[in-house]
């Protein structure tokens, strides 16, 4: 485990055939995705056959997929572990706060972004969904999925929407979501990796008919890709500080939206708010 397997896999470019640089360009892409897939998925995913993969890993040396993934995994667990990517950001920098400045730059950008997708069909169809749904159930993969996932729940409930955080997970994942009503509506958010909880959920959605949104900076993921609406983020490259406002940004823009939708329930709401406070001088 010397070199490194992307190194590896540069050193023999010039030997791969059309297929094979089709898998190497999809590898170089999306490296820590090799560490987690099987062989039948890679091969679905980046289009080419299970025989090519096994030729490409033999090509540059190594016994086979299995081999491959495993310098994958090295390569994941040693690059992007949490002390690593401090390191990589921090350490290198520490004559400067520059590193700030261009860590806030990008930040922008990455707000800049999310114009885009609020004027998309797919963030208004999304929206009207919401709206249209008797419960909200939400589910938050943990981490950075918590700000965005209270930001929308204390909202969307003073506009009058029944939000149902699932909070229960292993075999009581499913308690909340089987009491399900016709009209209800499914959120979740997923960033950096797939859950295999939230793959569960849409599943069940997607079989019980229950509209579901998913929330994520990973769409090329499985929880994507069984979602019925995506709402795609960046939250910055995989280092140790990745964008929190961004998807509170996001959760802020959905409520923004669901209220205008439905001012009347929303102003109703919100000075009735207003007057209890005022009567309990608070």
């Amino acid at each position: 485990m010397e070199k490194d397997i992307l190194q590896l896999i540069g050193d023999h470019e010039k030997q791969f055939s059309k297929t094979e640089k089709i898998l190497s360009a999809y590898i170089k892409a999306n490296p820590e995705q090799i560490a987690i897939l099987s062989l039948a998925d890679l091969a679905h995913i980046a289009n080419v056959g299970e025989a090519t993969i096994v030729r490409f890993a033999k090509k540059i040396g190594l016994s086979g997929f299995l081999e491959m993934k495993k310098l994958f995994k090295y390569r994941f667990s040693s690059t992007f572990n949490i002390s690593s990517r401090f390191y990589n950001y921090v350490i290198h920098d520490n004559e400067t706060m520059d590193f700030i400045d261009s860590f806030i730059d990008l930040q922008k950008g990455y707000i800049d972004a999310i114009k885009c997708l609020i004027a998309s069909t797919t963030f208004k169809e999304a929206c009207i969904c919401i709206n249209s749904a008797s419960s909200l159930f939400l589910f938050e993969d943990g981490g950075a999925s918590k700000s965005p996932g209270n930001t929308l729940e204390f909202w969307l409930r003073r506009f009058g929407i029944d939000v149902r955080r699932i909070s229960q997970l292993g075999h009581r994942i499913f308690d909340q979501i089987v009491q399900h009503k016709e009209n209800d509506c499914f959120i979740g958010f997923c960033f950096g990796h797939d859950n295999s909880d939230l793959l569960k959920l849409l599943q069940y959605c997607r079989k019980a008919r229950i509209p579901s949104i998913v929330v994520t900076d990973y769409p090329e993921g499985y929880a994507a890709a069984n979602a019925d609406y995506v709402l795609e983020l960046k939250r910055g490259p995989l280092q140790i500080f990745h964008s929190m406002a961004v998807p509170v940004l996001v959760s802020e823009s959905i409520s923004l939206f669901v209220s205008n939708l439905r001012k009347e329930i929303a102003y109703k709401n919100l000075k009735e708010l207003d007057e209890l406070r005022k009567e309990y001088e608070i």
